[in-house]
């Protein structure tokens, strides 16, 4: 009896080593699809980011160049005296339009 015994004993741990390495087994191959996903990814978003890198470096070279809140400012102050102005010659031209509707009312009537 303790010649079976102990071929139970020894199925039981045959069966346990077994069952361990094959859990062992089944979870390195799953960490190693997992470790090339997660490198497939990271190849993917150096690409990626590379392409970005090239926009954002353009977008800071015409950063440089744009009109600052300064130059706007004075832009804004130039327009203000052109509209100024153009409010001046309209008053201006009102006056001589009247005074030209006056000389052809008179020539046109012949009032005096």
């Amino acid at each position: 009896m303790e010649s079976e015994t102990m071929r139970l004993a020894f199925d039981v741990l045959q069966f346990l080593l077994w069952g361990g390495t094959s859990f062992y087994v089944y979870i390195s191959n799953k960490n190693r699809v997992t470790n090339d996903r997660i490198t497939a990814l990271e190849t993917d978003l150096d690409a990626r980011l590379e392409g970005q890198s090239v926009r954002v470096a353009k977008l800071e070279e015409a950063a440089e160049h744009a009109p600052t809140h300064g130059d706007l400012g004075e832009l804004h102050k130039r327009v203000t005296e052109v509209g100024g102005e153009v409010k001046l010659l309209r008053g201006e031209f009102h006056g001589a339009k009247h005074v030209l509707d006056v000389i052809h009312n008179h020539l046109m009537n012949g009032t005096k």
